[in-house]
């Protein structure tokens, strides 16, 4: 048929959606053809990573920025061969997510962050990520600032 599953990388499941790419169909107009908008991304680290669990490494996030996160879970079997459930260091695990290990997005930790002068005194990422295009439905934004405030008292 016509219809095309779609699922937002970075969003939630719940905003998954449908589109109908038949000719006479609104949501055609949604689709840009295959390859007319491409973002470069650094290149795959070619070393060996350690993907244990507990390893820390510099992850390349959804919003186009290099973190430290840490190995949470490996899978090595199937459907998802060769996967790590990665935790962004400072961040809620809301964020977690599951990355291929052959990814561009991985490579040694500090390979493209900056260590902390003090190792004890690590600083804390900043949370405003200005590169991001990112604009959250309004009702969506309203919950997660309600939630911020309830959690920080």
């Amino acid at each position: 048929g016509d219809n095309v599953s779609i699922h937002y990388k970075g969003w939630k499941d719940k905003f998954d959606e449908t589109l109908n790419l038949s000719s006479d169909s609104e949501d055609v107009k949604r689709v840009m053809p295959a390859l007319t908008q491409f973002t470069e991304h650094p290149p795959t680290y070619e070393g060996r990573l350690e993907l244990r669990v507990g390893t820390q490494l510099d992850v390349h996030d959804t919003s186009e920025t290099w973190c430290v996160g840490e190995v949470v879970d490996v899978v090595n079997e199937e459907p998802n061969r060769f996967q790590v459930l990665i935790h962004y260091v400072d961040w809620d695990a809301r964020y977690d997510e599951w990355i291929n290990t052959d990814s561009y997005r991985l490579a040694p930790l500090y390979h493209h962050t900056d260590p902390p002068s003090n190792p004890v005194l690590r600083k804390r990422p900043s949370l405003h990520r200005g590169n991001s295009e990112y604009t959250p439905p309004e009702d969506e934004e309203t919950r997660f600032r309600e939630e911020l405030k309830r959690d920080k008292g």
